[in-house]
């Protein structure tokens, strides 16, 4: 945890939020105790039974064909949308089966703009079930940060513990980069504990303020005055009025004004 001046968001956040941050904590402790994720062979569809060996079934083998059939007619059409459309829907459906070699087939692709559309879907496509083993691919294919970013907001909507103890084991740029996301996909379910993740976990600067305003932005819709008293702890400052209009402009909205 970084170490906060007086003045900062940090020193002003509200015992509520602590809970929150304390109720985050729980959480990601209680996770830890899960079950064993399967293993990256399984999660991957392995070309064979783990437990006998054994090839895969013929329709595993007849699906594989069928796709780098697909594969092969789309590497003899030109340019058209049809074209594209076509890597998209290859792409989605390869990558639901075999993710890896949906991987490698995009990352064939010559055409400047098919490879990197074609592997963000399959990226996202695997996401869904393995999102590490999606960050991990993004990573090795050279695709950026965008894509990293949205897998990490994906997670922590569907699993937030996991996805914060995920982004806490990263460090430096990546790992500034990525708590705003943590904190906004937090914030609609449990506006509390994104406000805590934002006060104590974030460096001070813009990332964190405009952290801080979709925050307020969502605690608004499901606890005005519990956001409005976290606003007015807030040291003065253009952030504290900034939020202060925030919540004006919602009363406003609600009396119909």
């Amino acid at each position: 945890m970084r170490r906060r001046s007086a003045g900062s968001i940090a020193v002003a956040a509200s015992v509520v939020a602590m809970a929150g941050f304390i109720a985050m904590k729980n959480a990601q402790d209680g996770a830890g105790r899960d079950s064993p994720p399967r293993s990256h062979a399984h999660r991957l569809h392995s070309g064979a039974d783990e437990a006998s060996g054994r090839p895969r079934p013929p329709r595993e083998r007849k699906a594989k064909h069928s796709f780098q059939q697909r594969a092969a007619e789309i590497g003899m059409m030109k340019q058209t949308t049809d074209r594209d459309d076509c890597i998209r829907k290859l792409a989605l459906e390869w990558a639901a089966q075999d993710p890896l070699s949906a991987e490698q087939w995009a990352s064939s692709l010559a055409e400047q703009n098919d490879r990197p559309q074609a592997l963000n879907l399959v990226c996202m496509t695997l996401s869904g079930h393995s999102p590490v083993e999606a960050i991990t691919m993004a990573e090795r294919n050279h695709l950026g940060e965008p894509i990293v970013e949205t897998i990490v907001s994906l997670w922590a909507a569907k699993d937030f513990p996991r996805a914060s103890e995920w982004v806490a084991s990263t460090t430096g740029d990546t790992r500034d980069k990525l708590l705003p996301k943590l904190a906004i996909a937090r914030a609609e379910a449990a506006p509390e504990e994104a406000a805590t993740l934002v006060a104590l976990s974030m460096q001070e600067g813009q990332s964190q303020e405009e952290a801080a305003m979709s925050v307020l932005h969502q605690w608004l819709r499901k606890d005005p005055q519990a956001a409005a008293a976290w606003i007015g702890t807030f040291p003065d400052g253009p952030l504290k009025e900034r939020g202060q209009t925030e919540i004006e402009g919602m009363r406003a909205s609600a009396s119909g004004q």
